[in-house]
C-alpha cells in the first residue's frame, strides 16, 4: 500500500504543478503587469501571489512526500501528513472555485481526485 500512496502523491503533486502553472499562466483574468508579487485578479483585485505560492508549495511537498514514503523515512513522515493536510484543504477549497462557473467544471474531476487521494492516503498511512 505504501507504493500506491507514494505513486498517488507523486502523480497528484506533478499534476498540481502542471495544471496550476499552465492555468495561471494562460489566465486572462490575472494581471501580471506589475510583477508576480503584485499580480491581481482584474475583476476582484485580489492578490494572486499567495494562492500561487500555496499551490506550488503543496505540489512540491506532495512530490517530496511521495519520495519520503517510497523510502519509508520515518523521521520525515510528519512532512507527508502535513502535505496531505495541505492537499485536503486546497482540494476542498478549490471545489467551490471549480463549480462557481460552468467553464471551470472540467477542473472538478482532478480537484475531487485530489480530495479523495488525500483522505485515502491519510487513512492508509495512519493504519500502517
Amino acid at each position: 500500500m505504501y507504493m500506491l500512496v507514494s505513486f498517488l502523491l507523486l502523480i497528484i503533486g506533478i499534476a498540481m504543478l502542471v495544471i496550476w502553472i499552465a492555468d495561471i499562466n494562460n489566465n486572462p483574468e490575472i494581471d501580471f503587469s506589475k510583477g508576480f508579487f503584485k499580480a491581481r485578479g482584474k475583476a476582484s483585485g485580489e492578490l494572486f501571489c499567495f494562492h500561487i505560492i500555496g499551490e506550488v508549495l503543496t505540489g512540491i511537498m506532495l512530490i517530496l512526500s511521495g519520495i519520503i514514503i517510497l523510502y519509508r523515512t520515518p523521521e520525515w513522515m510528519p512532512c507527508a501528513y502535513f502535505s496531505l493536510g495541505a492537499l485536503f484543504y486546497t482540494s476542498l477549497n478549490s471545489l467551490g472555485w471549480a463549480f462557481a462557473r460552468k467553464e471551470r467544471k472540467r477542473y472538478g474531476i482532478p480537484i475531487t481526485a485530489g480530495l479523495i487521494i488525500s483522505i485515502f492516503s491519510f487513512i492508509i498511512l495512519l493504519l500502517n
